[in-house]
């Protein structure tokens, strides 16, 4: 059974509120703005004692947030904002005595440019924290040497790979997960409808499935230790290959190796098994993340993937994998420039509320900010289910910050 609290106040002094500014040292703020929020929470569920919630100018680069303390108003007011377009997110961590709550809620696209807008509700869901997360994803390519005379080398997009991590406290097995990205591929602002009435409760694959054999128990993975899944396990870095590349993928753990006559694998690493959904892509060389920034997902299934279970467009043929939601058990919404932050999400925010931003052939992944550090000095990363605040964009290399490697992968 779920609760849902909400209180409709309309006082602008508020209790218990404390007010942050984030590179703020303008005085152009102008705006400001009140909310509600809604805690959609299962019976029982302890609300947090501070909850932050921020206010996102992308176009001015601009941050102000506010901490409000739920259990003594859920009215949030915000001053001196710049006018403009906002993106709205709330998060919190609660200690609870079954373990870490994560909070998390957002506004993705809202209009401040006078005082005292009304935004109505803001629903804040709750969720364990991931035990298996992304650690870093990188999906947007690099590109070859330059030439002498400076110009910049052909781009080069074979050189992805995700890393997935176990932030838990207990030993995870990888027998079954499952890597995609949802459809629409390519960031928008028509996410379009789906024939299924009962759509709202899964996300859709777009084309590909790429999923960890075993029968169970073949690939532990400790707390500490992460994997590497690559498009190719091979040295991008060699000479042969392309030197400007910033990864060497050769001890990668899993592959998405196609098996096509032009496909490329390195004499190491474990192919995982493909499910091909739509059969105009069935037959292709290799499978490249979206590099404009695609909504990467890592789920698990209770029983065997069913490539038959499809969902369809108005007008379209099924063609793409019904994935509940609730056996999602990581997602990453990745965009192709900052102005899309406001207006291009795909994602339900329940499963990411924020976004990634990385620029295309520029070898910028997206890593995990560290949360904390294990006695054995393995890292505990952030997760909020917002991708804008557990993430930055950095040069890409696998196990930093002291990931492990599993024992079982001796190459």
């Amino acid at each position: 059974m779920k609760k849902n609290i909400t209180r409709m106040l309309f006082a602008f002094c508020i209790i218990g509120v404390t007010l942050v500014a984030c590179n703020n040292d303008r005085d152009d703020g102008i705006a400001s703005a009140t909310l509600q929020l809604n805690f959609d929470l299962e019976e029982g569920t302890p609300l947090p004692e501070t909850l932050t919630v921020r206010f996102t100018n992308f176009a001015e680069s601009y941050v102000r947030e506010v901490q409000v303390n739920p259990r003594e108003s859920l009215d949030v007011f915000i001053d001196s904002l710049i006018p403009g377009v906002h993106a709205v997110f709330a998060t919190a961590e609660y200690q609870h005595e079954t373990g870490i709550l994560v909070f998390s809620g957002s506004l993705p696209n809202v209009s401040i440019f006078e005082e005292n807008t009304d935004l109505g509700e803001l629903t804040v869901t709750v969720a364990p924290p991931g035990t298996l997360i992304f650690k870093q994803i990188f999906y947007s390519g690099s590109r070859f040497p330059s030439s002498e005379d400076g110009t910049p080398g052909a781009t080069y997009m074979f050189d992805n790979f995700f890393e997935i991590f176990n932030n838990g406290s207990s030993t995870v097995f990888l027998d079954g997960v499952a890597i995609t990205f949802i459809e629409p591929m390519s960031p928008t602002t028509n996410v379009g409808d789906w024939q299924e009435a009962d759509s709202d409760y899964f996300v859709h694959a777009f084309h590909k499935v790429w999923q960890i054999p075993g029968s169970g128990t073949d690939y532990p993975l400790q707390p500490g230790e992460s994997v590497v899944i690559a498009t190719r396990n091979i040295n991008h870095q060699a000479a042969d290959i392309n030197p400007n590349s910033p990864v060497d993928l050769s001890s990668a753990e899993f592959v998405t190796y196609t098996g096509h006559v032009n496909a490329v694998r390195g004499p190491n690493g474990i192919g995982m098994t493909m499910f091909a959904l739509n059969p105009a892509q069935n037959v292709v060389a290799h499978w490249v993340p979206v590099i404009g920034g695609g909504a990467y997902i890592m789920f698990r299934q209770s029983g065997p993937i069913d490539p038959n279970n499809l969902g369809s467009r108005p007008g379209q043929n099924p063609r793409h994998l019904r994935i509940l939601r609730s056996d999602v058990l990581d997602a990453v919404e990745g965009l192709a420039n900052e102005a899309q932050r406001a207006t291009h999400k795909r994602m339900p925010i329940e499963l990411d509320a924020g976004s990634v931003v990385t620029t295309a052939f520029e070898s910028e992944g997206v890593i995990r900010r560290v949360r904390d550090t294990r006695e054995d000095g393995t890292p505990i990363f952030y997760d909020t289910n917002n991708s804008t605040y557990d993430f930055v964009v950095g040069t890409p290399q696998i196990r930093q910050h002291g990931a492990r490697r599993p024992a079982w992968a001796t190459w």
